[in-house]
């Protein structure tokens, strides 16, 4: 009859979890020095600075021409 790997009395030795190990060597390693280009406010600058024709080609790009999964109430 058939078992569980973790339930199996053959491979009894320790698993190392990789996602939880703090390696010593990659405290020296520094963060991230990119900024990003764009942030959320800027971006609603933008939505909100543009024109009717702008606005409906944006919404054409993004899928909003396609059919929806639910309908309006």
């Amino acid at each position: 009859m058939g078992h569980f790997a973790a339930d199996c009395r053959r491979c009894k030795e320790t698993h190392i979890n990789y996602m939880d190990f703090q390696d010593p060597e990659m405290n020296g390693i520094p963060g991230p020095t990119i900024q990003p280009q764009a942030n959320v406010a800027q971006l609603k600058a933008q939505l909100d600075a543009l024109n009717e024709q702008e606005n409906d080609a944006l919404i054409g790009l993004m899928g909003g021409g396609q059919s929806q999964d639910f309908i309006k109430a």
